[in-house]
């Protein structure tokens, strides 16, 4: 069905036909119209997943740093997502996590922009049906006042990269002080593709205004919420087009997945196929963040293995002695460590540690605390566990058989305190909105706030970095390089710049580029191509590649290698040290003065969730039902306010009371 003939179906529509279609049910469907011979849409099951938050498979992906596995992965999707008649191949995480002790954590590739666009990439190519990207802002509930920069440059960024293999994008959270599905400088980006928009359930406060902006699907809206866009529509404070726009690009893509249906096979997945394929995924993200000498272990001394998790983990630490009897090394599970208090995972350690040799491997799909890392002679951070089957699989890499590849895809605090709402003064998170500089970016910037960098993981083998050259061709940047291994292993080589000098304030692209590579005794040559580093310049509403002189820095098994190149491109002195002197380290320092905060970064002095007070709306609402009451010389109609968002009804309250008192 071409887009004409859309237009033509849906001029046909009634009214309720037409909003039937802007709901998605508890199945996950779309309404089907017989009558028009219009399809449903069957979303992907991670909507569930979206509401838990409790699937860490994304994160434990962004650990690899493999592309190939994220493919296999996706292919798997999508053969479940055909067998279950779900229109769209899954779902793809593009939520950017910029703090890693959220639960957001478990739903995102990475907190670098620029490596979950390429993750999210490989994980669409491995499916035939288009993917929806869910998650897009990576917060939940707090009042995000997100500078233009910010948001582009780090929240959109994995958007627009990868928009073009999208069939849908979720959209959640508060933005400027309302639903981010009703925040119109977003909306305006996101609708410009052919794609759906959607809203999870509760994200929504005013079903009017999301359609207005463009949202076509509201998951599980509330009862009512039907009744009151209709009655928008018919008292003229909704134009019919704008919902006819959202309607047609339901039924455009109903009608794309009905002919991919009918064409497109794929074979069941097995149950075992589907275990190797986590097995791997195991087997490749653990992350080894500390090794005292303990690990790999030896086949000679003996070793106990323990498993806890949050309602054991007590009666374990009690039993120490019994549970490590005879035993040199003690291999410790804790299942959901990041769900467990900290003083209980230090009692128990502590504990195990007076009889045996401790090596902690705690299972956590996000961020945990780390006050117990003195005690622990190894540790072991895994971001997916595949249960009972945890330790078989993991034995290959205990005991050396396997070295271990996976990488910290977060950079990781060493607390609340060393994140940039702290810096600029306040005393809580929910004082400052996100900035260009949260995350690995700016740890680079201001010392003694990290514990772990994003890439940081050990293995048993090293590399040597041989010959290293860089060419820069228009704007991409390639570099060539040869190592030489002491074993032959897998590891992640990244490839980061630093532009010199003065340069621009919270350059985007400190990460450029990562590949995934064997290396051997025998010396090998590798590359890997980047587009040069770009910043999005708020006075000229675009992103542009900066001038200059650049170090780009080559990691790779703890081994560092640097070479300087000269990019041309443009200057953008919105950003530069004489127009933001406080926005620049000095001496490891951010001098920023809180009220600036907001002209480049977008943190503002707030706090609160996105719903204003209670309070406050009844307060408005009179002071309304006043006026309305004084201009039609009557009854007030109890549906005249129903159509407002409550922070349009404090504002329009606030202007009224303003303007008498002038």
């Amino acid at each position: 069905m071409d887009r004409e003939r859309v237009i033509n179906v849906v001029k046909q529509m009634s009214l309720d036909e037409k909003i039937a279609l802007t709901r998605v049910g508890a199945d996950l469907r779309t309404a089907a119209n017989p009558r028009l011979k219009v399809p449903s849409l069957k979303l992907p099951r991670e909507f569930f997943w979206y509401a838990s938050g409790a699937e860490p498979a994304f994160a434990a992906l962004g650990h690899t740093f493999d592309t190939e596995l994220i493919k296999d992965f996706g292919r798997l999707r999508y053969r479940e997502a055909y067998i279950a008649g779900e229109s769209f191949g899954g779902a793809v995480s593009l939520g950017v996590t910029r703090k890693p002790f959220e639960k957001s954590a478990s739903r995102a590739f990475s907190e670098e922009p620029l490596f979950v666009s390429a993750m999210a990439r490989a994980y669409c190519a491995g499916g035939a049906l288009r993917c929806i990207g869910t998650d897009l802002l990576g917060v939940t509930r707090h009042n995000r006042y997100i500078g233009d920069r910010a948001l582009n440059e780090i929240y959109l960024r994995p958007f627009h990269d990868v928009k073009d293999v999208l069939g849908g994008i979720s959209v959640c959270g508060g933005l400027k002080g309302v639903p981010a599905s009703e925040c119109r400088s977003l909306m305006n980006v996101l609708t410009a593709f052919d794609g759906l928009v959607f809203t999870p359930a509760g994200a929504v406060s005013d079903k009017a205004e999301q359609v207005s902006s463009g949202a076509c699907l509201d998951v599980l809206d509330e009862i009512g919420d039907g009744e009151r866009l209709k009655k928008a529509v018919e008292n003229g404070l909704l134009y019919e087009r704008k919902l006819d726009k959202c309607v047609e690009r339901t039924v455009l893509s109903a009608a794309e997945c009905y002919n991919a249906y009918k064409t497109l096979r794929a074979p069941a997945v097995s149950t075992s196929e589907k275990q190797a394929l986590f097995r791997r995924l195991l087997e490749e993200s653990a992350t080894l963040l500390k090794n005292d000498g303990v690990l790999p272990l030896s086949d000679g001394g003996g070793t106990a293995v323990i498993s806890v998790n949050g309602s054991t983990i007590a009666k374990a630490a009690k039993k120490a002695e019994k549970l490590c009897k005879g035993c040199d090394v003690a291999l410790l599970y804790v299942f959901g460590a990041d769900d467990i208090p900290p003083a209980e995972i230090a009692a128990f350690v502590g504990e195990i540690a007076k009889r045996a040799a401790p090596v902690l491997i705690a299972s956590a799909p996000r961020y945990f605390p780390l006050p117990y890392l003195s005690s622990v002679r190894a540790l072991v951070y895994l971001p997916f566990d595949m249960g009972e089957n945890t330790h078989e699989a993991l034995s290959p890499l205990l005991f050396g058989d396997l070295d271990f590849s996976g990488r910290l895809a977060f950079s990781w605090a060493t607390g609340a305190s060393a994140y940039p709402y702290a810096a600029l003064g306040f005393a809580r998170e929910g004082y400052c909105g996100e900035s260009v500089y949260v995350g690995n970016r700016y740890f680079a910037a201001v010392s003694g706030g990290l514990l772990f960098g994003l890439g940081h993981g050990l293995g048993y083998g090293s590399v040597k970095l041989g010959k290293t050259k860089a060419s820069v061709s228009g704007g991409n940047i390639e570099i060539e390089f040869e190592i030489e291994g002491d074993g032959d292993f897998e590891t992640v080589a990244f490839l980061e710049a630093r532009l010199k000098g003065d340069g621009i304030f919270g350059v985007s692209g400190a990460h450029l580029s990562f590949v995934r590579i064997s290396v051997g005794k025998e010396r090998k040559a590798f590359k890997t191509v980047a587009s040069a580093p770009e910043a999005y310049d708020p006075e000229k509403k675009k992103f542009v590649r900066i001038k200059g002189e650049y170090e780009l820095i080559l990691k790779v098994a703890g081994e560092r290698k640097s070479v300087e190149v000269v990019i041309e491109g443009e200057e953008a002195a919105s950003l530069s040290f004489e127009r933001l002197p406080s926005y620049y380290p000095n001496e490891g320092v951010l001098d920023i003065d809180p009220r600036e905060a907001e002209t480049l970064t977008g943190a503002l002095p707030i706090g609160g969730d996105v719903m204003p007070l209670k309070s406050e709306v009844v307060r408005a609402e009179k002071i309304l039902g006043r006026e309305i009451k004084r201009l039609r010389r009557g009854k007030v109609d109890e549906n005249a306010l129903s159509f407002l968002p409550d922070d349009a009804k404090i504002k329009i309250a606030r202007s009224l009371k303003d303007r008498r008192r002038s």
